[in-house]
């Protein structure tokens, strides 16, 4: 079975919904080709990576340049949530703190 075609909504992107074949990857139709030079070792590790993942190494080296760019939208909805939380009281001694610190620990630890 072969990869759909999908997205023939006005305004989204024709994909290639591969998820049935484990690829795990939305790929847009590419409109440019790109040929890279790996020496051996980093050619083994892509191919052990694309291999292990059930997807091909082109679908890797997409999802690694895509990596990034979520991340930073992770990171900046975590900082976004840091900045609206309510302010915490904080013991003006340090030795409380520690106290505080420990207590929390030791009812983490269970």
């Amino acid at each position: 079975m072969g990869c759909r075609l999908g997205g023939d909504l006005p305004g989204r992107p024709r994909v290639f919904d591969c998820s049935h074949r484990r690829m795990g990857y939305r790929m847009r139709m590419a409109k440019h080709r790109l040929e890279i030079g790996l020496d051996p070792e980093r050619y083994l590790e892509l191919a052990d990576i694309a291999e292990r993942q059930g997807t091909s190494m082109a679908a890797i080296v997409r999802m690694a340049i895509d990596e990034p760019r979520y991340a930073d939208a992770a990171r900046r909805r975590a900082v976004a949530s840091l900045l609206v939380a309510p302010a915490m009281s904080i013991p003006h001694d340090p030795a409380d703190l520690r106290r505080e610190l420990d207590a929390a620990y030791e009812r983490f630890l269970g």
